[in-house]
């Protein structure tokens, strides 16, 4: 299992790259200028020796970038470093779920594109359902320039209209599945679907053989469509955040708990 989950974060962690990081004392620490939690935010790997000092050492290093200091925790990390986060102050943040599975065959998707960079169509989709103007969105855009060939961005039209969005980046015989978007207009229609077909039906032409992706572990909608598409939670992580108030510490991390003992289980819903 340890080494499952060492495995989809290394291929994570290369699809989805920081503009910036900096080894302290094995503690990975990452920023872009803001944009994404996981791309600004501590990875606290190795022992957990000397905890307040490393804290007060990584507190700088976001200061000097204007940045709050994060910590993404997963099951790799040693099990003293969330607690001693959470009685410093560090509030619990964004829970995630990894789901991963394997790759079936899917029939060719009608009304879908996949290219190796993304179209106007394709950006569109996505800053609408941000809420970014283009204006604002250059640290997103240096992140997409970032994704490693070979990469795919999918995009499905409905009635002429650009209706989802998401991308799938090739590592080895894994798919990594990102920022997958249904327009508003377009939700409860099976776009999702369709997406997702999309995007697996083109890794599979590329050589993969398993998918993973991320999402919020209070998405459901999203997780009850992965599950029927025959994904199984691998494992959690989240965020401790300086100054974040969670207010719903407990309740928040019993859902992980039992989303992850849930989701570990083959889904006997209807299709």
């Amino acid at each position: 299992m340890t080494t499952e989950i060492a495995t989809i974060e290394d291929h994570a962690r290369r699809a989805w790259s920081p503009a910036e990081t900096e080894l302290l004392d094995g503690w990975m620490l990452a920023a872009s200028g803001g944009f994404s939690r996981r791309l600004n935010s501590v990875a606290p790997f190795g022992p957990p020796d000397g905890l307040d000092d490393r804290i007060a050492r990584c507190q700088r290093w976001y200061e000097e970038r204007g940045l709050p200091l994060r910590f993404r925790l997963t099951p790799l990390i040693a099990a003293d470093v969330d607690p001693h986060l959470a009685a410093a102050g560090f509030g619990l943040e964004a829970p995630t779920l990894v789901m991963r599975a394997p790759l079936a065959d899917v029939p060719e998707v009608p009304g879908s594109t996949i290219d190796g960079s993304p179209v106007d169509d394709w950006l569109q989709v996505q800053l609408d359902a941000a809420g970014i103007p283009r204006s604002d969105a250059a640290h997103w855009l240096e992140v997409l320039d970032r994704v490693p060939a070979p990469a795919g961005f999918a995009l499905v039209m409905v009635e002429g209209r650009p209706a989802a969005a998401g991308l799938g980046v090739m590592s080895g015989d894994w798919l990594g599945v990102f920022e997958v978007v249904v327009a508003a207009s377009f939700r409860g229609r099976g776009i999702g679907r369709r997406l997702m077909n999309t995007l697996t039906g083109w890794a599979r032409s590329e050589g993969a053989s398993r998918a993973y992706l991320q999402v919020m572990e209070d998405n459901r909608a999203a997780i009850d469509l992965y599950r029927r598409l025959g994904f199984l939670t691998a494992y959690p992580y989240w965020y401790r955040t300086e100054g974040f108030d969670d207010g719903l510490q407990d309740e928040i991390r019993g859902r992980v708990a039992g989303l992850t003992k849930a989701q570990s289980e083959p889904s006997r819903e209807s299709e």
